[in-house]
């Protein structure tokens, strides 16, 4: 049976629900080629596991992200683009420059 609260229900079940309303997102604009845009998804779990695993960020799955790649001459595809991301979007998780 689920217990109901009035109006003096516990904090911790105010900023449970709180929590619950918050879901961050990952957005990317630009101009992606399908494998890219396959390998942000990629890079969102492995940075949510990496951040989760070392407890870097608590915040993460509730903070919002947003990528934009603007078209230019280079292609963007291959390891080299995904761990970029990785290394750019764990900085701005934990707000330490990359080295």
């Amino acid at each position: 049976m689920k217990k109901l609260y009035g109006q003096n229900r516990p904090d911790s079940v105010v900023n449970e629900e709180k929590d619950k309303e918050k879901s961050g997102t990952f957005t990317h604009t630009g101009r992606l080629g399908e494998v890219f845009a396959e390998s942000t998804q990629v890079v969102k779990l492995a940075a949510f596991n990496f951040l989760e695993e070392f407890d870097l960020c608590k915040n993460f799955d509730r903070d919002s992200y947003h990528l934009h790649v603007p078209m230019g001459a280079t292609p963007k595809d291959g390891p080299s683009a995904g761990v970029s991301l990785f290394a750019s979007l764990v900085s701005s998780a934990i707000s330490r420059p990359v080295a």
